[in-house]
């Protein structure tokens, strides 16, 4: 009797840990949403205590991401307009979905920007709950001819923040509050939308649309 005991008190002291392991890993992995909807544990466009603008070094921010449990494979790369280190989010057995690399970009010892694919739900409209109508918008299809949908990054440059959401379909593009996030970039904030839009006048910037099925002349923009 006190042997069947024994093992019912070790199985779920096992569970108990499993449960805790599970939410720390996933807790630690959405860090970033914590961080886009509740400025935790840092206000946007900073990110785990890493601030475009600001001077790091590189060894800095890799031990950071070593730190986070759901942090995946690690590469740091020299390239001619600075140091990139890039990594993956940790598989889960629940992800429904695969997410692209993330990646931090450092010029001459400043954090440029900082790209995070999103590995969770996060929409258009959680987006525009916490910031507002966006600043301007970037409209154009996939990569890849053979991807059905269509993307847009909503733009806030005042705040220093980007995202790209997936529309879908390609063919016949509609823009809902439920519109998947699936990118954020993080860049140094400016302090007048106006200068932005004036020094990007090669970018086809255009307006928040508003929800529902994009107009044509939207679309057929290049």
């Amino acid at each position: 009797m006190r042997v069947n005991h024994s093992r019912r008190i070790l199985r779920i002291v096992a569970s108990v840990a499993g449960i805790a392991l599970a939410l720390i890993w996933l807790c630690s992995e959405q860090a970033w949403e914590k961080n886009i909807l509740s400025d935790f544990p840092c206000a946007p466009p900073c990110w785990q205590g890493i601030t475009p603008g600001t001077p790091m070094e590189a060894e800095q921010v890799t031990q950071i991401l070593e730190e986070m449990p759901a942090v995946g494979y690690i590469s740091q790369h020299s390239l001619p307009e600075g140091t990139e280190i890039r990594w993956w989010w940790k598989s889960r057995p629940w992800q429904q979905t695969e997410t692209g690399p993330n990646s931090i970009f450092l010029v001459e010892g400043i954090v440029h920007d900082i790209s995070l694919s999103v590995n969770s739900e996060l929409t258009v409209e959680d987006i525009l709950n916490k910031y507002g109508i966006p600043e301007a918008t970037i409209y154009g299809p996939p990569p890849l001819p053979e991807e059905p949908y269509m993307w847009m990054t909503l733009v806030y440059p005042t705040r220093g923040l980007q995202f790209r959401a997936e529309i879908i379909t390609r063919n016949d593009p509609v823009i809902k509050p439920s519109t998947r996030i699936s990118e954020i970039l993080y860049l140094p904030p400016v302090d007048s939308t106006e200068d932005w839009l004036a020094a990007h006048s090669d970018i086809n910037l255009q307006p928040w649309p508003g929800y529902g099925a994009l107009p044509p002349d939207f679309i057929a923009q290049p």
